[in-house]
């Protein structure tokens, strides 16, 4: 996979995390902060292997930040318009 893509596949999963981690502070099921949990674990495990592909410019990680953002807006507005 090219750097570019890879850049989108890591903001995605750099979103997640950032919902996840907000999920498990305003949860109503504390029985599901344990599972949240375990997916943070997972998905971090998997932005550092594939982060480690490639070698990152600050270009680069301004990218990789904004497409996080984008996830979590996507996410965030998702939410809004179903509750």
């Amino acid at each position: 996979m090219g750097k570019n893509r890879i850049i989108k596949i890591l903001g995605n999963i750099i979103g997640n995390i950032v919902v996840h981690k907000i999920l498990i502070k305003h949860t109503n099921k504390p029985e599901s902060v344990s599972h949240i949990t375990k997916e943070i674990g997972v998905y971090g495990e998997n932005a550092s292997e594939i982060a480690e592909e490639f070698n990152w410019n600050d270009d680069n990680k301004l990218e990789i930040h904004e497409e996080a953002l984008k996830k979590f807006e996507h996410v965030h507005r998702f939410k809004s318009h179903h509750l």
